[in-house]
């Protein structure tokens, strides 16, 4: 899996790097813009594109999330007991931590 993550960096330089050249000299001039004004333009186009994509298909909940199982669901989101213990558990150390500081002063 994370082959393929690493793999993609290259690939992506591979392929957007001409894309990005063509774009700077044949786009320069247009409409009085630079090129790397049409650049800038197009690269935030696909950037709000996505993220509308994103916004439709991503769950609020993870039990709303229809593409996890669940077991994934579980491991995901501890009950609200778990929850609670952690809270707990961090209370304690940041009470901790902060009575140290205070001793050493």
């Amino acid at each position: 899996m994370i082959v393929r993550f690493m793999t993609g960096i290259p690939i992506a330089g591979v392929i957007g790097m001409p894309v990005s050249d063509w774009i700077m000299h044949s786009m320069g001039g247009l409409n009085g813009w630079a090129g790397w004004q049409w650049l800038f333009l197009i690269e935030a186009i696909s950037s709000v594109v996505m993220a509308v994509v994103v916004l439709a298909f991503l769950q609020d909940r993870v039990s709303d999330a229809k593409w996890l199982t669940e077991d994934e669901r579980k491991l995901i989101a501890p009950s609200p007991a778990t929850s609670r213990t952690i809270r707990r558990k961090r209370h304690r150390t940041t009470c901790a931590m902060a009575s140290r500081i205070r001793a050493c002063d």
